[in-house]
């Protein structure tokens, strides 16, 4: 096994244990270490099977989470843009191009709603958003939260099916989309945690009720339909 897939692992631990802020408004990301527990006798297929498809299930949560809050500061043109984005992520049946997507969207997004929050008129823009913008970026941030909670608890899954792999040669092999899965839920436990606790204060400045999210609350619908 690479160094850089046990570094990936000890990571994800590592930014559940720091999300500090957000915590209070999203169930506790701590709480999401509770993955699953490494047992030799478990099917390495079964494992890798039910991972690929909760990690599927996730990338599309984060995703359009995103997007959706992209979407609520965002001007007629990048609207267009992002309403493609996202048709075209959900139409998409490829699951490298949709994993290379999120992977991407994680990133651009975090930077971009980080440096949103830190301008000084990020109350002011909030505050003078439509109802619908309003409910598109409530929607969002509720997902995004929800998903990080989720991303968490499903890289502490990911870490322990790889460790368990470690110790049969014939199963390192097969672990490949697992560690290919886990910088992804790194990157969105860590840009959580940096970016909700922001966005969360610049939403309650501009009087928007944010309710408390859990990692089994319902998230919103989230269509291509909803970003016009």
């Amino acid at each position: 096994m690479k160094l850089k897939t046990i570094f990936v692992a000890l990571f994800v631990a590592g930014a559940l244990a720091s999300v500090g802020p957000a915590s209070a408004q999203f169930g506790g990301l701590g709480a999401a270490v509770g993955g699953g527990k490494s047992d030799s006798k478990v099917d390495i297929d079964g494992q890798v099977k039910s991972f690929t498809t909760q990690s599927s299930a996730t990338y599309a949560q984060v995703f359009n989470a995103l997007k959706a809050v992209e979407a609520a500061y965002a001007s007629d043109e990048q609207m267009a843009k992002i309403k493609e984005q996202v048709t075209n992520f959900n139409k998409s049946t490829d699951p490298g191009e949709r994993q290379s997507m999120v992977a991407s969207t994680v990133k651009s997004s975090g930077a971009s709603l980080a440096e949103l929050t830190q301008g000084a008129d990020a109350q002011e823009k909030t505050k003078k958003l439509s109802k619908d913008k309003q409910k598109l970026l409530l929607a969002g941030v509720s997902n995004f939260g929800i998903a990080a909670l989720g991303a968490g608890n499903l890289g502490k899954t990911g870490a322990d099916i790889i460790k368990s792999a470690s110790s049969n040669p014939m199963s390192i092999g097969k672990v490949l989309p697992v560690k290919d899965a886990l910088p992804i839920l790194a990157d969105t436990v860590s840009v959580s945690a940096k970016v909700l606790p922001a966005l969360l204060k610049v939403m309650k400045g501009a009087n928007m009720s944010v309710p408390e999210t859990k990692v089994d609350s319902k998230p919103a619908e989230l269509d291509a339909g909803m970003f016009k």
